[in-house]
């Protein structure tokens, strides 16, 4: 799914638009990996892990570069306390590998 948003002005009770511009990173970082592993994709070289946040200063903008690790996790049907807690829901191939 891929979604749009209007940065124009940010409206999230729970993070601030740096923290969801380091998660959405990590996020591309693992996407592309898995499309990497699956042949879907071929990269020319390795993912930067440095990601360059946008700072500010009294009178200036600058770059700061972080470190950014993407983080795997297991796709959340193969998490025992997760299949325990919707045991009654049969999952169909689809749902599973969406």
């Amino acid at each position: 799914m891929i979604g749009q948003v209007d940065l124009m002005e940010l409206i999230h009770r729970n993070r601030e638009l740096s923290d969801l511009s380091e998660m959405s990173f990590a996020i591309v970082q693992v996407v592309m990996d898995w499309l990497e592993g699956r042949g879907k994709l071929h990269l020319f070289q390795e993912i930067s892990k440095n990601m360059k946040l946008v700072q500010q200063d009294r009178q200036n903008l600058y770059l700061k570069p972080k470190r950014i690790e993407d983080i795997k996790r297991p796709p959340m049907i193969t998490v025992p306390a997760y299949r325990e807690k919707f045991k009654n829901k049969i999952f169909t191939k689809k749902e599973i590998f969406r």
